[in-house]
């Protein structure tokens, strides 16, 4: 399975490549290395390859591999510069699935509160959110919450490097009508 960090959040628009560091991780194993990703140039060429409709909207389309038959992963950077959509696959046999920036990720305004998880590997983030949704499932399904999975939990958090962040937020207010 590959993932990918360290990717532009914006871009100048002329930039004609972006290095993006790519995570294998297979048995358990991760191995970083730095890959270009290459611009592509939406047009009558190539359009029937893209997942999107081209447009203006998103000018700027970067790919992991030349040929976009192949490419697991496409950036696409909306006419300002800014990081929009990630498409990713994991087959080339497979179709693609659109992964829009999440506003904290990319800089926009936040309205919801949110707090930020760091993990010390993908096995932790993994074995973190498993845990989660089966304390969660339990909970729907009896109502009793399991302590052993919230000391699991717990213990998760208290290992990672970094301690949950809690993110800024914009609160719309509301102005009175009298």
């Amino acid at each position: 399975m590959l993932y990918f960090k360290d990717v532009p959040v914006v871009i100048e628009p002329g930039v004609g490549a972006l290095e993006v560091a790519i995570m294998s991780v297979k048995n358990g194993v991760e191995r970083l290395f730095f890959v270009p990703f290459e611009r592509v140039t939406p047009n009558s060429d190539n359009a029937a390859k893209l997942p999107f409709i081209v447009s203006s909207i998103y000018p700027h389309v970067f790919s992991m591999h030349k040929d976009l038959d192949v490419s697991p992963f496409l950036l696409l950077y909306n006419n300002a510069g800014k990081l929009s959509v990630v498409y990713t696959r994991e087959d080339p046999a497979t179709g693609w699935v659109r992964n829009d920036a999440a506003p904290e990720q990319v800089g926009d305004v936040i309205t919801q509160f949110s707090v930020r998880l760091s993990f010390n590997s993908v096995k932790q983030r993994n074995s973190f959110l498993n845990t989660l949704d089966s304390l969660i499932d339990g909970y729907q399904t009896a109502n009793k919450i399991s302590r052993t999975k919230v000391a699991l939990l717990l213990d998760t958090l208290i290992d990672s490097n970094t301690g949950p962040v809690v993110l800024p937020v914009a609160v719309a207010r509301k102005t009175d009508v009298n």
